[in-house]
């Protein structure tokens, strides 16, 4: 960041540094300028803004001093800086009173702090890539219906009870019924229709072109059991889908993304909302970079 926004910033702060007024008495008056009123506050406005310049060297003038810089910010410190929610909080009001100094709305939604998920469940519960391809390949080799179903996960990444009971073929693609009843479409790509077309998945489809699959315990069973003979660690089915949302990201990070929209464009690839990042973070993305 140039040192013409960092000047900016702090020249904005001093002259609204007021030490001796009396606060009750200024804010009954006409004067509606923000005001300073503590030496304490200003030496951490300049703090923030210092860090602030230190993390996004990107904003480099007033114009693109906005409030998405400002939850940019935020999510970095969320993420590297590993703060508390406090503090994440604490960041957020003193950026928002440092653009009123300016003249400048810099409020911005609340950014959750991330907590690091525990080893075993979560986004680090997720089954290792090499076993992810291991069992694929032992799916291809040893045909069966629930083998077919964990192929065709690897193409649409849904929950285990979906895969069992809510797809259906239509024309643009396999509708599947979710959690709560939404409607997950996966689109048909030559990848997925040529999987479609297997006579171990045809075998499964009814005349509505719906998939009868195996029920849900069976597939994790069959998943259980194939890890069992590949002499891998036990997975569960929704760690395939972990691990289906982890590649998701990294390929959309390595598109460009920012971290945020990378996990909102998997949150709703997963058929979750747009703004659900925190879920992200905690039950489906272990890798944030």
């Amino acid at each position: 960041m140039s040192e013409t926004l960092r000047h900016k910033m702090r020249s904005a702060v001093f002259n609204a540094f007021r030490f001796g007024i009396d606060k009750r008495q200024h804010k009954a008056s006409l004067d509606t300028t923000e005001k300073i009123y503590s030496i304490t506050s200003r030496n951490q406005y300049l703090d923030r803004i210092n860090d602030f310049c230190k993390t996004c060297p990107d904003v480099k003038s007033v114009l693109e001093l906005t409030p998405e810089a400002v939850k940019r910010y935020l999510d970095i410190k969320a993420v590297i800086g590993n703060c508390t929610q406090k503090t994440l909080d604490d960041y957020r009001h003193e950026m928002k009173k440092i653009g009123k100094c300016m003249g400048l709305d810099l409020s911005c939604p609340q950014v959750f702090a991330w907590s690091d998920p525990a080893k075993d469940r979560g986004a680090k519960d997720v089954i290792p890539r090499e076993d992810y391809y291991k069992i694929a390949s032992y799916a291809m080799e040893n045909p069966s219906k629930s083998a077919a179903c964990y192929l065709l996960e690897m193409q649409v990444g849904v929950r285990v009870s979906d895969m069992a009971y809510g797809v259906r073929a239509t024309e643009e693609g396999l509708s599947i019924r979710c959690k709560n009843g939404k409607i997950c479409l996966r689109p048909w790509t030559p990848e997925l229709r040529r999987l479609w077309q297997t006579d171990a998945l045809q075998k499964m489809v009814n005349k509505q072109g719906k998939l009868i699959a195996p029920k849900d315990n069976s597939l994790n069973k069959w998943l259980r059991r194939t890890e069992d003979k590949l002499g891998l660690e036990h997975h569960s089915w929704h760690s395939v889908r972990r691990r289906i949302a982890q590649d998701k990201y990294d390929a959309y990070r390595g598109s460009g993304m920012t971290r945020m929209d990378a996990l909102s464009k998997v949150s709703l690839w997963l058929n979750h909302g747009p703004n659900r990042q925190r879920t992200m973070r905690e039950s489906y993305v272990a890798m944030i970079w």
